[in-house]
């Protein structure tokens, strides 16, 4: 009797797995497409979510659409760095701020941070 219950609960199970089948393929339900991952280097991540390209631009030029009492510096042009454009003066710069201008001292960033920073800020002067 129980060999006769399992067969019957297979067929019942089998018929409905195949009643809750779709008739034609238009009606199966495409799958998503998963996206392809994006992935930004550390130094250019931190550069990005620590608002310096809303007064540098993205490319370290220092043309943005903003009124600024002074203009930012070019970070492609090594003239335009006040404290020098060394990464150890640039780390400096980053950590400290630069009196007389807008650019505020980052106390809150790790040595490695800051010095990530300052790796992508010398090499906009290659570009």
């Amino acid at each position: 009797m129980k060999f006769k219950n399992l067969i019957f609960f297979f067929l019942f199970c089998l018929a409905s797995n195949c009643a809750n089948q779709p008739d034609d393929e238009s009606q199966v339900p495409k799958q998503e497409e998963i996206p392809i991952p994006v992935t930004v280097p550390i130094d250019e991540a931190l550069y990005r979510q620590n608002g310096c390209e809303t007064c540098h631009a993205g490319n370290g030029s220092g043309i943005v659409e903003r009124k600024m009492n002074t203009k930012p510096a070019d970070f492609r042009v090594k003239s335009s760095y006040k404290n020098g454009y060394s990464l150890p003066r640039i780390v400096k710069s980053i950590q400290n701020g630069i009196p007389g201008t807008e650019m505020k001292a980052y106390t809150h960033l790790t040595l490695y941070e800051v010095t990530s920073i300052a790796k992508y800020i010398q090499k906009m002067q290659d570009e």
